[in-house]
């Protein structure tokens, strides 16, 4: 473990086990506790609006001095001894009491003792714990529904963009699809949901690509739209109620191609630039970047990089896009060499979209192997932190962070994160007012040999030099005998270092837009 971090790992497979057959399977036959105080992020409750839900959540247990265990298994009220209605027995409860040793009221922990840096706080949280939590059902149990992108705008609300695609079964069977739609959500600062939004762009599906707050309250989504001879990019920028300002979309020339937007950031002077893969040839895509009017959505340049030509191939996309202080483009890219090997290359163009004036592919060495793009952001110093993915069997990553003149100032790769476990995935990069980075993903988590296995969510905070400071694994807890699946899909950051998750929350098959807030 680095020092100073701060890890909240997985519940032991044995205690979960015990836990749901004790829930469901051995119901009244009696089941043993552990002994002594444990730790929880069970207690659930209502939020000052009533969209969100409580800090009801289930994390792993931190060690504390005292030798307990924080435990990841979800309480209820009663469990937890929240107070409520009067008890029908008379009895009227005390008050809760931090340092007890008992989990009672809206404590996530309480190891009883007065230690604050050993994963159960003195006001009786866990560090990085969850503030709130909320969920956006599918609109029926047919449907789908995901969060892809999240930001804060800055009034402090949450603004969330993600897919729905209706899918209602009649009663004779009969289905019906709706095609992929934006779904646009905002939220308070406090978790209250303040609008939901849903957009159909183009002539069919929308595959939402980026999501950006602007001066105000305002807003700019990009997508992947259906065209009319394929799919098209697409930039819509919008009122903080949701109402749309303008529109922008992008077909290159070629008949039937199909051109995606992979990404999207606002410049400092609040123009937009959105980056994407475009087709240019048979065989042979680039990677591509458009600087767009923010007032207008008028394009005031574009830019492309293509790879080298290999057997008749160049099938180079871009990945997500950011802007320095001085106008200066990167675009994180999937670089094409030859049939057996592509790179994860960061990109740099000049303001006015020349260039590129160079490129950096930190895991090329020549061998053969399947590298693309991750997330990217950049600090106050200009300081630009991506990541190379290696995708499918042996996934892997590694986050990279380099200034201006391309010298690596940290490395950091999923070993640090969770040694050798290849289920871990990367999906979104923050950054907070003190340059921190937030991290995010998800990992897939089972019992061993009982053919039962989940998604849980992940975030860490990485600061300025690279140590991991925070890092913590969650799950929302259910009243099912299974935990749900929760695929974290991308974060914002908090000014002070915590972190704004959203993804897909899915119980036996029931999905719903997932959004948190998490403390620093």
């Amino acid at each position: 473990m680095l020092s100073g971090m701060r890890t909240i790992e997985a519940v032991s497979d044995a205690r979960r086990l015990m836990t749901l057959l004790c829930a469901g399977l051995l119901a009244g036959a009696g089941c043993g506790s552990d002994a002594g105080p444990t730790t929880t992020e069970g207690t659930t409750g209502e939020d000052s609006e009533a969209s969100s839900t409580a800090p009801g959540t289930s994390t792993g247990g931190a060690t504390t001095s005292a030798g307990s265990s924080a435990s990841s298994d979800a309480m209820t009220d009663s469990d937890a001894g929240t107070t409520g209605a009067p008890d029908p027995s008379g009895f009227d409860p005390p008050d809760p009491v931090c340092g007890d040793g008992f989990v009672e009221g809206d404590e996530q922990c309480d190891d009883g003792n007065d230690d604050d840096e050993d994963g159960c706080t003195n006001a009786c949280q866990i560090p990085c714990g969850v503030e709130w939590s909320a969920l956006e059902p599918a609109p029926t149990l047919e449907s789908a529904i995901e969060g892809l992108h999240i930001t804060r705008d800055e009034s402090g609300a949450v603004l969330v963009a993600g897919r729905v695609k209706e899918v209602i079964v009649d009663q004779e069977d009969n289905v019906t699809e709706g095609p992929d739609s934006i779904m646009l959500l905002r939220y308070s600062e406090q978790g209250g949901l303040l609008w939901s939004h849903t957009i159909t762009a183009g002539q069919g599906d929308a595959f939402v690509a980026g999501l950006v707050a602007l001066e105000g309250d305002e807003f700019a989504v990009a997508a992947t739209i259906d065209g009319a001879d394929g799919d098209d990019v697409w930039v819509g920028r919008f009122t903080g109620d949701g109402a749309e300002l303008w529109t922008y979309s992008y077909d290159s020339v070629l008949m039937e191609s199909d051109d995606q937007a992979t990404g999207l950031a606002a410049a400092p002077n609040g123009d937009l630039v959105v980056s994407g893969r475009v087709t240019v040839a048979d065989q042979d895509t680039d990677i591509w970047v458009a600087k767009l009017d923010g007032a207008l959505g008028e394009e005031l340049w574009t830019s492309s990089y293509s790879g080298e030509f290999n057997n008749g191939y160049s099938v180079d996309r871009a990945g997500p896009v950011a802007v320095a202080s001085d106008g200066a483009v990167y675009v994180s890219a999937h670089e094409f060499v030859d049939y057996q090997t592509s790179e994860g290359t960061l990109i740099r163009f000049a303001a006015d979209g020349s260039g590129p004036e160079w490129t950096f592919a930190p895991k090329a060495d020549g061998t053969p192997h399947d590298h693309t793009a991750g997330p990217l952001v950049i600090d106050s110093e200009d300081n630009v932190v991506f990541a190379v993915v290696r995708p499918g069997v042996g996934n892997n990553f590694w986050i990279y962070k380099v200034d201006a003149q391309q010298e690596v100032l940290w490395t950091r790769e999923r070993n640090d994160f969770k040694d050798m476990d290849y289920s871990w995935l990367l999906t979104g990069f923050g950054v907070s007012d003190d340059d921190s980075i937030i991290v995010s993903g998800y990992w897939t988590n089972e019992i061993p040999g009982e053919l039962i296995s989940w998604l849980e969510g992940w975030w860490a905070r990485v600061e300025t030099g690279g140590a991991i400071e925070c890092q913590l694994t969650y799950q929302e807890p259910t009243d099912e005998l299974l935990p749900p699946s929760l695929a974290v899909f991308d974060v914002a950051a908090t000014p002070e270092g915590g972190a704004l998750l959203t993804g897909e929350q899915n119980i036996e098959g029931e999905q719903a837009i997932w959004t948190a807030r998490f403390r620093p």
